[in-house]
């Protein structure tokens, strides 16, 4: 999700996430995966999904190449979810809940596999 039209680097970052080459000021942009090999006891780690995703001003750090990201880990019916978002220097509480909004409306149903 991204509240612009996202222009990608032909190159990822060293962590093989992606470049993001224009974040504006005030955008947002919010990449959400599942890693889909989990052992039993890396799921126990893994902390549930919150109740409700908060993210503040400051909260940045700086966890990927491509600039200050808010990052979160969760579980959620037997699965693994890493959140990674990109927030412009002017992004302001508007954006944040937006996002936040987003994360909230996110639906994870259990996998049956054979």
């Amino acid at each position: 999700m991204a509240t612009f039209s996202v222009k990608l680097s032909p190159h990822s970052c060293a962590c093989d996430t992606p470049n993001i080459e224009n974040l504006p000021r005030r955008g947002a942009f919010l990449l959400v995966w599942e890693y889909l090999h989990i052992y039993k006891g890396d799921l126990r780690r893994v902390p549930p999904r919150p109740s409700r995703f908060t993210v503040t001003q400051d909260s940045h750090r700086r966890f990927e190449c491509a600039g200050p990201s808010w990052t979160t880990g969760f579980r959620a019916a037997g699965r693994v979810f890493q959140v990674e978002l990109y927030l412009g220097p002017a992004a302001g509480r508007r954006v944040r809940g937006r996002v936040e909004s987003i994360l909230a409306s996110l639906v994870v149903a259990r996998l049956h596999r054979s």
